[in-house]
């Protein structure tokens, strides 16, 4: 991978097509809950960190987006995720 001091340097490139935009899916299923559901995102110890801080990033977006109320915790094997409101 190229290093570049600035962006002055960057090259600029024509005619490269823009890829479509893709059926994006979802990786929890947020919209799906109603209050008191909730779904189980397993992982191991060591990917704990990165998969909570993934996690509550989406819960963010996903209470911004539905309005609704969400609580996590960490459980045995991995984070659990509740629809509270």
């Amino acid at each position: 991978m190229a290093t570049y001091a600035s962006s002055h340097e960057l090259p600029v490139e024509h005619g490269v097509p823009m890829p479509p935009r893709g059926d994006f899916k979802r990786r929890y299923p947020f919209k799906k809950l109603h209050v008191g559901d909730s779904f189980f995102v397993p992982c191991e110890p060591f990917e704990m960190e990165d998969r909570w801080n993934s996690l509550t990033s989406c819960i963010r977006n996903a209470t911004h987006r539905t309005g609704h109320k969400f609580a996590w915790r960490q459980v045995d094997g991995g984070l659990r995720v509740w629809r509270i409101r």
